[in-house]
């Protein structure tokens, strides 16, 4: 049992170590429109091993559907590996960053502007909300 609480006790460093990384992609993304592998390529294996080991089919079903955003060309390279990633390393992130680009691209439709838009950078401050989110729970409970 002492080793599943030290586990729980890095949970928070690991998800800031995450944060980290996508808060330097989501400059990247911001400045460029382009994300370096040298960050998404880890955050994505790590996510895929993740996912691969794990029991929960559900997260290979929606990987399949990325992979499909992007050979659509519905969403871009380094979008596709952060989401991934985040689906397998930290699933609450992910849900909070499929949220929020679902509620960006919606405003976009609205104000009728097709154009894209750096979508690391909205992942990123759905990651940073969701770290704000364990936080205080860890801390104000």
């Amino acid at each position: 049992m002492p080793f599943f609480r030290s586990l729980i006790l890095f949970t928070p460093l690991i998800h800031l170590l995450i944060l980290v990384f996508l808060i330097l992609a989501a400059i990247e993304d911001y400045k460029t429109r382009e994300v370096s592998n040298g960050i998404t390529v880890p955050l994505f294996f790590g996510g895929v091993a993740v996912i691969v080991l794990s029991p929960e089919p559900l997260y290979i079903l929606i990987s399949l559907l990325l992979y499909l955003f992007w050979y659509k060309r519905w969403m871009g390279g380094a979008d596709v590996k952060v989401l991934i990633a985040l689906l397998g390393l930290w699933s609450e992130a992910a849900l909070i960053a499929f949220f929020l680009l679902g509620l960006w691209g919606m405003v976009l439709l609205i104000r009728k502007q097709k154009e894209s838009f750096p979508g690391v950078v909205v992942m990123a401050v759905g990651a940073g909300l969701t770290f704000a989110g364990e936080l205080s729970i860890m801390f104000l409970n």
